[in-house]
């Protein structure tokens, strides 16, 4: 028979109520938290990731349409490099409907990216007989995520290989640690409590850092033109569309520019198209100098340019720019100890004087800048009645 000293008492029985509660609650607030961390992230990165992997395809998908991939060489390799600065991918694809493949990247062993020179078909899988885009896992479990290249039409498809996420062996991490503190003292139990919300807080914070990444990688790739660092044509016609918007709330004017350098043919057919390549960088250099810091200049496609002129609304606003841009064009350059010159024919349209959407005024300034070419080049003309 238990003296009564020995006997549990209420506050005893009490205190270790409590303590399993508590330990109970614990445990459950970390295995909540890590897998709160888990999730969100997930989201976080699948719609990211989604959405920089649409705006790639999108980029790729312009590229093919306009015929770049054939006359700028490793135009589709340039742009899988850049997207290949995403930590998290190993390799990327494009293949057309067909599956035969047109470019492709892997990293290599010492961890770069690396063209791989491979025409060979694939098995694409059921899911692309839908344009639409769909993620499967390969025969390793890693997540190869695959997107459809259109322009209207399907061209292809952009496939990109995922590497093991860091994210799997840190809850696994967590997992153990909450199965081993169910065994430990409430106590010990909060301190390592503790320890694993400042786990989980520099998950959070790494995490976020590397979704910035990766996402501001896609979007570079998808946004600039690999060859010059322009601001290529889907980048261009969201910058025109937002301009005009705030054009017309204010009141504004604006210009469209459009620029076709002549005398790039001979040369590019002359001395190769590294030789023109570097040309184009030549020429993207001199007009970011002639231009001025508001504006926005842009590779339209081959070697037509683009320049949006902020808030001018007569040509006494414009003309000093365009002085400017021929002066600097026509100026002997040097390449690879070869001397050459261009010339530039120069078309601009005026908002609203001369149109009020994006399409109209890219298709007069594009108008009147072949007025310009028909006049003799190497001079500029404002969009007329004629001009059409």
């Amino acid at each position: 028979m238990l003296r009564r000293s020995d006997r549990p008492t209420l506050s005893s029985n009490y205190v270790v109520a409590t303590a399993a509660w508590l330990t109970a609650a614990t445990l459950l607030m970390i295995l909540t938290g890590a897998f709160w961390v888990y999730y969100e992230s997930k989201i976080i990165l699948s719609e990211q990731q989604q959405q920089a992997r649409s705006q790639l395809a999108e980029g790729i998908g312009i590229a093919m349409t306009e015929g770049l991939a054939v006359k700028d060489f490793g135009l589709l390799e340039s742009r899988l490099v850049q997207a290949l600065s995403n930590p998290s991918l190993e390799s990327a694809l494009i293949v057309d409907p067909d599956g035969r493949a047109l470019a492709q990247v892997e990293i290599n062993d010492e961890g770069l990216p690396s063209p791989i020179f491979d025409t060979r078909s694939i098995d694409l899988p059921e899911a692309t007989k839908s344009p639409i885009a769909f993620e499967e896992l390969g025969a390793d479990g890693r997540v190869i995520a695959w997107q459809p290249v259109t322009a209207g039409t399907l061209l292809g498809w952009l496939s990109l290989r995922f590497a093991y996420d860091e994210t799997e062996l840190i809850l696994a991490e967590l997992g153990r640690k909450a199965f081993f503190l169910t065994l430990t003292i409430t106590l010990i139990l909060l301190g390592l409590f503790a320890l694993i919300l400042r786990r989980a807080y520099r998950v959070i914070v790494e995490n976020e850092v590397q979704l910035r990444r990766a996402n501001q990688s896609l979007k570079d790739a998808a946004e600039h033109d690999p060859l010059t660092r322009l601001p290529n044509r889907a980048a261009l016609t969201n910058m025109l569309q937002t301009w005009l918007d705030e054009a017309n709330r204010h009141k504004l004017g604006m210009a469209v520019v459009f620029l076709d350098l002549d005398g790039f043919k001979p040369l590019n057919d002359t001395h190769g198209h590294r030789f023109g390549d570097k040309v184009l960088i030549w020429v993207a250099q001199a007009l970011k100098q002639s231009a001025r810091q508001e504006d926005f200049i842009a590779r339209y496609g081959g070697d037509e340019f683009i320049i949006l002129l902020h808030e001018v609304s007569n040509m006494d606003e414009i003309s000093p720019l365009l002085r400017r841009v021929l002066k600097r064009l026509t100026q002997t350059f040097e390449i690879d100890s070869i001397q050459a010159r261009l010339g530039s024919s120069i078309g601009v349209a005026v908002y609203p004087l001369h149109g009020r959407s994006a399409n109209e005024l890219l298709v007069k300034a594009d108008q009147a800048m072949y007025e310009a070419k028909a006049a003799g080049g190497n001079q500029w003309a404002v969009w007329t009645r004629l001009s059409s």
